[in-house]
């Protein structure tokens, strides 16, 4: 088991799927790699119903794109498949939070991320409204893509490490999310997460093999929160074929508060593949509860009001 048990983060998965070493998250180079979507996705779920009317559908979306890729034709763009790299979660009217190796670069040799974004420039970035991927549905282009500074690829594929890995980011759309979508808040640090407890995974990825290219559908599992550690500031969740896979990166994990408010406690980060498929078993979650400072400061300097306070 030990030879082809690999770590996958949510943004290896997406479009930027390493070679050995899996990251649940989703980004990647599409004109410089050679693989093009995310490879973590809700495995051991269920499509989420169109009359479902909280943050299940209404805060979470899709990361698409329709820049080009030299692994498909002309023409043959992400957006136009119906398909998506990574996931997203609705935290201001402009304002999405999804993990940062959806956005930026790196090297799988070495682990060091590089200055430069996964898609040639901002606008390339596409969230994509809706249950399904579609071009003719409702998108809109990002302004600006924020990955948090402190972001390390080599803690995130380490799993639980002993310091964060910050595999957060930003993506500031261009213009305000359609009706009827709205933010979801992240929790603070005075909302308590537990052993055992539930929590709602959701996500547009794959449902088990990175071979398996079915991205751009909404999906959502119900699990129990495994473990926390404060110090990674992550989050365990997953069962046997059960949790995230490739194109979930970035998605959010939802709980809902004792009022019967929707919260976003987790960002799916990275997970357990064998042969490359996703087993569900490890999945890890950036504890979102600890960046909601980093949030609010990095949209002041945006000039940008945040949806929530602390």
């Amino acid at each position: 088991m030990k030879n082809f048990q690999t770590r996958s983060s949510a943004l290896h998965f997406s479009l930027l799927a390493l070679s050995s070493l899996a990251i649940v998250n989703c980004g990647k180079q599409l004109d410089k790699t050679h693989s093009e979507e995310s490879k973590i996705s809700i495995i051991g779920g269920s499509p989420v119903d169109d009359g479902v009317n909280d943050a299940r559908r209404l805060s979470t979306v899709a990361l698409t794109t329709d820049t080009p890729s030299v692994q498909r034709n002309r023409g043959s763009h992400l957006l136009d498949l119906g398909r998506s790299f990574c996931t997203a979660a609705v935290v201001g009217r402009r304002v999405l939070m999804t993990a940062a190796h959806c956005l930026q670069e790196f090297d799988p040799r070495t682990n060091v991320k590089s200055s430069a974004f996964i898609l040639p420039a901002a606008k390339d970035f596409i969230a994509s409204f809706g249950l399904r991927v579609s071009a003719d549905g409702d998108w809109i282009r990002a302004a600006k893509v924020i990955p948090h500074q402190d972001w390390s690829p080599a803690l995130t594929l380490a799993g639980n490490a002993g310091s964060p890995p910050n595999d957060v980011g930003l993506v500031i759309l261009e213009k305000d999310i359609p009706s009827p979508y709205e933010p979801v808040e992240i929790a603070g640090d005075s909302v308590e997460l537990r052993t055992g407890q539930p929590v709602t995974l959701v996500g547009y990825g794959v449902t088990r093999s990175r071979r398996n290219n079915n991205t751009g559908t909404l999906r959502e599992v119900r699990l129990p929160i495994k473990s926390l550690s404060r110090a990674s500031q992550q989050i365990n969740v997953g069962g046997f074929l059960k949790g995230a896979c490739a194109g979930d990166s970035g998605g959010p994990m939802y709980t809902m508060s004792e009022t019967g408010k929707w919260l976003l406690v987790g960002i799916t980060s990275a997970g357990i593949e064998i042969f490359q498929n996703c087993v569900g078993i490890d999945n890890s979650y950036i504890d979102a509860r600890h960046y909601k400072k980093w949030v609010i400061a990095t949209l002041e300097a945006e000039g940008i009001q945040p949806a929530f306070s602390n």
